[in-house]
This record gives structure tokens, sequence and C-alpha cells, in this order.
């Protein structure tokens, strides 16, 4: 068995993510982290982002949306809080959470893919 440390396993998963945002795939394809073949708009609804979530963000954040959950089901987010996102990726929950905290919060998307950040920049 293979010992990976720790900085081969980032490089790792930098690239994996890297190539996908490059590729121009979706979550859903083979070669993603779901493993099937499903249309994009299932697979988000699969991992519970509402329709009324999904279409009151850009396409661009939808279609680069690499998760496998929504976790602002499980969030109590109100008002003025500030939210920090690990891990953000081209950002559907960023703006979503952005929603929530309105001018008086701050939602803080921290992502270690220089590709992904690029995405959640537009």
């Amino acid at each position: 068995m293979t010992t990976h440390n720790a900085e081969q396993i980032k490089t790792a998963v930098r690239e994996h993510y890297a190539d996908l945002v490059k590729s121009d795939e979706s979550c859903c394809s083979s070669s993603s982290c779901c493993d099937t073949e499903i249309n994009i708009e299932a697979s988000l609804n699969q991992n519970e982002y509402t329709n009324t979530q999904l279409s009151s963000i850009p396409a661009d954040a939808v279609e680069n949306s690499f998760g496998c959950g929504n976790p602002l089901m499980y969030a109590d987010i109100c008002e003025g809080d500030v939210v920090l996102d690990l891990g953000s990726g081209a950002g559907i929950d960023v703006l979503l959470a952005a929603q929530h905290v309105g001018e008086s919060g701050r939602v803080i998307g921290i992502d270690m893919t220089p590709e992904m950040i690029e995405k959640g920049k537009k």
C-alpha cells in the first residue's frame, strides 16, 4: 500500500478539480465526483437544492457546482451573519448564503484550486 503525504493529496485534489473546470464538465459527468451520467438539474435537486434557489443564482455557478449536498439546509443563517464556506468551488453556496445574510452580513468563500476561484469570481 502506498502512503501519500498531505502535500501529494492536496495536489491530486487540486488537479482533479482544475481538470474538471478546464474540461467544462458538470458535477454529473462520468469523470467527476458523482460517477453517474444524469442531468445537472436532477443532480442538484437530488442534492436538495430547490428550484427557487437554483433560479436565483447565475447559471454558470450552477453548471460548475461539484458539491454533493446543500449545506444551507442544515445552517440557520440570519441577516447580519458572517458565513465561511471552505471548499467553495464556483460559489453556489456562497451566493445562496449571501441572500440570507443580506447587506449587513458577509460571506467568505475559500477554495484551494485557482481555476475554481476564477470561476467563482465570474
